[in-house]
């Protein structure tokens, strides 16, 4: 790889890391939900898909079980999702949106959509298509 090539990726990655940063430090900012971004993820998931089990919501999501359990227990202990055992193997538990967390949920996503587009909102349409696809790429 030559050197110019080398500096531009390395820029690349320093970009995404900022941009990152950036929307971490405007979700805390604005948030008047008291969520994590990573918890409004599962709260979204259960309100979409339905009950699901924490190993799944851990794979989902790229972390592990321990990281998911930490989460799991500030969105239990809110009232926002509720354990629920599995009906033919008693020790499987399954999660499941509440009603509390599905209204909280709907708040959340309004906050993401204003930090998007607070973020995001003065690129023109044909940079958010070549964003998305180079992003695509990459994943």
């Amino acid at each position: 790889m030559d050197e110019q090539r080398r500096k531009d990726l390395i820029e690349i990655q320093e970009l995404f890391n900022a941009i990152t940063k950036s929307a971490g430090l405007d979700w805390n900012h604005h948030d008047e939900t008291g969520l994590s971004l990573s918890q409004i993820f599962i709260l979204e998931v259960l309100a979409t898909e339905g009950q699901r089990r924490p190993s799944d919501l851990a794979a989902a999501m790229q972390i592990t079980t321990g990281g998911i359990t930490s989460l799991l227990h500030r969105l239990v202990d809110r009232g926002l999702v509720t354990k629920v055992t599995d009906d033919q193997d008693r020790r499987v538990i399954r999660l499941e949106i509440t009603e509390v967390g599905k209204s909280v949920l709907i708040e959340a996503l309004q906050q993401r959509d204003e930090m998007v587009d607070r973020l995001f909102g003065s690129l023109e349409d044909s940079d958010i298509h070549h964003l998305k696809k180079i992003g695509r790429k990459l994943l």
